[in-house]
């Protein structure tokens, strides 16, 4: 995996992300079986160009399935930072980006970059509109994976559009008996389930109780 950076000069640096073995049916709801084919799909089709849309409240596991969904890819992959977008029509960034035919590139926390600024589109999200389902997106075949916690009703409608977008999907909490299921099998026995939990809060049970349990005995009167 290689990271899009500027600090000295727009390039390439190769970075390692470990991967992550995770049971998409254990840890995820029941609808994301059917958007992880259609994702995975597309990103592995040499002849499209496009964008996914990932996105759900902090905590519910955007960046665990994105993890889980590039290890299963044969496909060279680029991060880049939301501010990175703005330096696009550099000249040293358009040749890279000449360099990264039929690759994926990938922004995490991309609120900034995506949401809608009503008529004043800002040149970052326009060349992210190019490179979906434009000129440039048709020449590289390149495909583009944004994820995001904002609603998307606050998104650019242009992002939407079909023949760019690829797929997106909704990352909720888990309902309260797959949030139960879930516990035991990370090995909490009797778990206290009142409501859904994300998966965050989830493989954070032990810590949470503890730290519910300290604040407790703090304000205890005796």
């Amino acid at each position: 995996m290689n990271l899009i950076s500027s600090d000295h000069g727009l390039g390439t640096t190769r970075v390692h992300v470990p991967k992550r073995k995770i049971n998409l049916a254990d840890n995820y709801s029941a609808d994301l079986k059917a958007s992880h084919q259609i994702i995975r799909n597309a990103l592995s089709d040499k002849n499209i160009s496009g964008l996914v849309l990932l996105h759900g409240k902090p905590g519910t596991g955007k960046s665990t399935y994105l993890n889980f969904l590039l290890s299963q890819l044969d496909k060279e992959v680029f991060l880049l930072s939301p501010r990175i977008l703005n330096s696009l029509d550099h000249p040293e960034m358009i040749n890279t980006l000449l360099r990264m035919e039929d690759s994926i590139l990938v922004v995490e926390d991309a609120e900034e970059l995506i949401e809608s600024r009503d008529k004043n589109r800002s040149s970052a999200i326009a060349w992210l509109l190019n490179l979906t389902d434009g000129l440039l997106g048709d020449a590289l075949k390149m495909k583009v994976i944004c994820t995001f916690n904002t609603s998307l009703k606050n998104i650019d409608e242009a992002l939407l559009r079909k023949g760019r977008l690829i797929a997106r999907h909704e990352f909720r909490e888990l309902n309260i008996e797959q949030s139960k299921n879930l516990l035991r099998k990370i090995g909490i026995e009797n778990p206290i389930v009142n409501s859904p939990m994300t998966l965050a809060d989830i493989y954070q049970y032990r810590q949470n109780n503890f730290q519910i349990e300290q604040k407790q005995i703090g304000f205890k009167v005796s």
